[in-house]
């Protein structure tokens, strides 16, 4: 069955990365984004190179299946100023 849902800018649809999924093309100027997230259990060990952007959210890892990326801590004001303009774009 095939649904067509209509987002305006700023909406989002959250489902499954294993639904099969598309979109026509980007007739705007602006960006289109995607975001995929994963929760695992620690004991999970990962491969290929999904280890290298985990970020831990509750827990600890006590095999050190996961790195734990730090929270970056960019202050420059111009790229600061290049993602607020972003956001508010």
């Amino acid at each position: 069955m095939n649904v067509d849902i209509d987002l305006k800018a700023g909406e989002i649809s959250p489902h499954s990365d294993m639904l099969l999924h598309g979109s026509e093309p980007n007739g705007s100027m602006g960006r289109r984004s995607g975001l995929t997230i994963h929760y695992v259990v620690t004991k999970v060990l990962a491969t290929r190179d999904y280890v290298v952007a985990s970020i831990p959210c509750h827990g600890i890892d006590p095999q050190g299946n996961w790195s734990n990326v730090p929270r970056p801590h960019d202050e420059d004001p111009a790229r600061r100023a290049l993602q607020t303009q972003a956001a508010n774009a």
